[in-house]
């Protein structure tokens, strides 16, 4: 019943409104440099090629800048467009741990909690299909911030313990975020 609730209020409109309230909010709430708030573009591939949207924050402060938490939202709707694909959406929280926050270059581990929800075509047949489900996955990854730590280019792979309209549990993600508080807000 949660997931049937979560999947009508789920949309992009939803996703970027959160996004817009947190960067305006953070200014608010801690207005100095020990806050990180990026935003930038990710593309994962499992079966299909996903370009998403992703936000992350650290604080500094908190445990030397070690946590992160991430939203990221990804889907499969660029790639039906061009091909006969299932069109899915992913809605994931991270939470994670940079080993190195201060070098320039540093690994990095987290876990993913999230929501999928694909298109059902052919009600006829496959309407008694569940088009929802919860993901859970761990990853393993490098980052290279440069730019006076403003752009962050990442990589990592990871494993999905409970997956929905994936085929397999294995996956990468490549991406690049900015910044925008340290880089626009703050200034």
């Amino acid at each position: 019943m949660i997931c049937f609730r979560f999947n009508q209020y789920f949309s992009v409109r939803n996703c970027l409104a959160v996004v817009i309230l947190l960067a305006h909010l953070a200014p608010l709430t801690l207005a100095n440099d020990n806050l990180s708030l990026s935003c930038g573009l990710k593309l994962s591939k499992n079966f299909y090629l996903q370009p998403g949207i992703v936000v992350d924050a650290s604080y500094k402060k908190l445990l030397n800048g070690h946590p992160f938490a991430e939203l990221a939202w990804s889907t499969s709707r660029f790639q039906a467009l061009a091909q006969n694909t299932l069109k899915n959406d992913n809605v994931l929280l991270s939470l994670g741990w940079d080993f190195r926050p201060e070098n320039i270059i540093g690994p990095y581990a987290k876990v993913d909690i999230g929501f999928a929800r694909y298109d059902i075509e052919y009600e006829e047949i496959f309407g008694e299909l569940d088009n929802a489900g919860m993901i859970l996955s761990a990853l393993i990854g490098s980052k290279c911030t440069f730019y006076h730590d403003l752009i962050t280019v990442y990589g990592d792979c990871g494993y999905s313990f409970i997956h929905s309209s994936t085929v397999y549990p294995f996956f990468a993600t490549v991406g690049a975020t900015f910044d925008i508080y340290r880089g626009i807000i703050a200034r």
